[in-house]
């Protein structure tokens, strides 16, 4: 029987500087939030992302509709749609929504290393969806080597972007310029062992997210927070942390993790100017794997941008993904109710700096 490892509160510090460390964490305060049910939504895997007074809600096991516009201020009426699964013009065959920025959002084309930059605006008192053009990043497999390709790339800054790479350590992100050309590699491991590159890509994936000038990412099965900036055209990490302690195993280059108490796992990450938001099922990974509980939580981890836990947000339903809309100081989400819905959340007035 393999024996776990818990990782205690020297080893975590035996990382140091610019790596993990396990963070006393004080009582912070908990707030109950209730939900406004907007609509069930007849989407296959739906995800959520704010554009000015929209709310985007995309897909990419939707044929017909890959992304859907809905109105905020007019009760979340659907006003306009866009892009389909294929080959043309308008056309994605695997689509990610990766960033808005002002006017503009963004579709990863993951399967192709396509990034399609996409403008809306109003027409005759209708929403227009344009692409303005599509950036295509570099990928030089080698021979014999498994090569992983860029995805998921998100704005940073005013010109450059960042995307996942999840190459082993070091090589956990890409920086890249304005037409996608690599600048350098970043990222540490989250853990110090060895462990292959297929490991990496599967038991180490986890959620990003950009804010402005900043990158949070938190990793999916450990609970794992860190947070790089970009300054003078390069990503410099500012902390990394476990904010709960992590129970793993490393075994023949493979990570295991405890059944009796790895918790997890992690299912969104948001930010905005003050904080950073985990939607974190805080129960055991065992009992979602085997189905006896659902892919859902109804809790969010609220840290300040030092790593610093400040909040718990305990909603009144059980949601798989969340965006935050600072303009309206409102949280909206996709709960199972029984079938996938929009719901709506006021922020607490105190984290309304």
């Amino acid at each position: 029987m393999r024996k776990y490892l818990l990782v205690c509160l020297l080893s975590l510090a035996m990382f140091g500087c610019g790596s993990s460390e396990k963070r006393d964490v004080p009582v912070v305060k908990e707030y109950e939030l209730k939900h406004k049910f907007y609509k069930e939504l007849i989407i296959r895997s739906p995800r959520l992302s704010v554009l000015g007074d929209y709310l985007i809600v995309s897909s990419s096991s939707e044929r017909d509709t890959v992304c859907r516009f809905y109105a905020i201020d007019k009760n979340m009426e659907e006003v306009a749609g866009y892009g389909r699964i294929g080959q043309g013009p308008g056309e994605f065959v695997q689509p990610r929504l990766t960033y808005t920025d002002g006017n503009e959002f963004a579709m990863n084309d993951i399967n192709h290393g396509v990034l399609a930059i996409l403008a809306v605006s109003e027409k005759d008192g209708k929403l227009d969806v344009k692409e303005v053009k599509r950036l295509k990043g570099e990928w030089k497999p080698k021979k014999g080597e498994i090569t992983p390709r860029d995805y998921e790339y998100k704005k940073i800054g005013d010109s450059h972007f960042v995307s996942k790479l999840m190459a082993g350590e070091g090589r956990f992100f890409n920086l890249v310029d304005s037409a996608l050309v690599p600048v350098h590699s970043f990222g540490k491991s989250p853990i110090k062992d060895d462990v292959d590159i297929m490991v990496v890509s599967n038991r180490l994936q986890g959620q990003m997210h950009v804010y402005k000038d900043k990158m949070f990412f938190g990793t999916r099965e450990l609970p794992y927070l860190a947070s790089y900036t970009l300054r003078d055209g390069k990503m410099e990490k500012d902390w990394s942390l476990y904010y709960d302690t992590p129970h793993y195993a490393v075994s023949n280059g493979d990570i295991k993790f405890s059944r009796e108490s790895s918790k997890g796992p992690l299912f969104s990450l948001q930010a905005d100017d003050n904080y950073i938001y985990l939607l974190y099922r805080d129960r055991l990974l065992w009992e979602l794997e085997t189905g006896k509980s659902g892919r859902y939580s109804n809790e969010i981890f609220v840290f300040n941008h030092q790593g610093e836990k400040v909040a718990k947000l305990k909603l009144d339903c059980n949601l798989d993904h969340i965006v935050i809309d600072r303009k309206r100081n409102k949280l909206y989400g996709i709960a199972l109710m029984p079938d996938d819905a929009l719901v709506e959340f006021d922020l607490p007035k105190k984290l309304l700096k």
